[in-house]
C-alpha cells in the first residue's frame, strides 16, 4: 500500500487505500470492500483491486475467492468469480484486479484447487474491460514467501 502511494505521488490527485487484512477478510468485509471502491470512482479513476489469499472451486467447478470465514459451504461462504467479474465490471473508469491466488490444494480438504483462468478471461473482455494481474493460471501453483506473508 505504501509503494502504491509512493510512487503515485504525483500521478493521481487523490488516493484513497481500504485494507482487509487477515482475520477481517471475511466474505462480508471482501463485499463491502468492493462497495466501497464503487461508491468513490467516477469515470476519471483508476480504481485497485487486490487480493492475496487462496481460491477455490465448487463442485460445478465454479471458482471462488476464499474468505477467512470459509466452511464447507463453498456456495454460500466463499466470493464466487462470477460477483466479482459484475461488481468490477460496473465500476466507473479503469479497475485493475490483481489476484494473487494460491492454488496449492491446501484451502481444505474438500476443495478442488482454483482456476481463476475462465475469470480472468472474462474479466479482459471488451465487454468488462478490467486490467489482471495474476500471479499464475489456473493449472500452476502460485508459491507464498513467508518472509512477507504474501504470494
Amino acid at each position: 500500500t505504501r509503494t502504491l502511494q509512493e510512487k503515485s505521488n504525483g500521478v493521481f490527485g487523490k488516493i484513497e487505500v481500504k485494507q482487509i487484512l487477515e482475520r477481517e477478510a471475511t466474505k462480508t468485509s471482501i463485499m463491502q470492500g468492493m462497495d466501497w471502491l464503487a461508491e468513490r470512482m467516477t469515470a476519471q479513476d483508476v480504481g485497485v483491486f487486490y487480493f492475496s489469499g487462496h481460491g477455490g472451486l465448487d463442485d460445478d467447478e465454479n471458482f471462488y475467492l476464499i474468505p477467512v470465514d470459509v466452511n464447507r459451504d463453498l456456495k454460500r461462504s466463499g466470493v464466487s468469480g462470477d460477483v466479482v467479474r459484475d461488481r468490477l465490471a460496473d465500476m466507473p473508469g479503469r479497475v485493475v484486479c490483481i489476484m494473487d491466488a494460491c492454488h496449492s490444494g491446501a484451502v481444505a480438504e474438500s476443495f478442488q484447487v482454483g482456476r481463476a483462468d475462465n475469470l480472468v478471461r472474462d474479466l479482459v473482455t471488451d465487454d468488462c474491460g478490467v486490467v489482471v494481474l495474476s500471479s499464475s493460471l489456473g493449472s500452476e501453483y502460485s508459491m507464498e514467501s513467508p518472509e512477507i506473508k504474501a504470494g
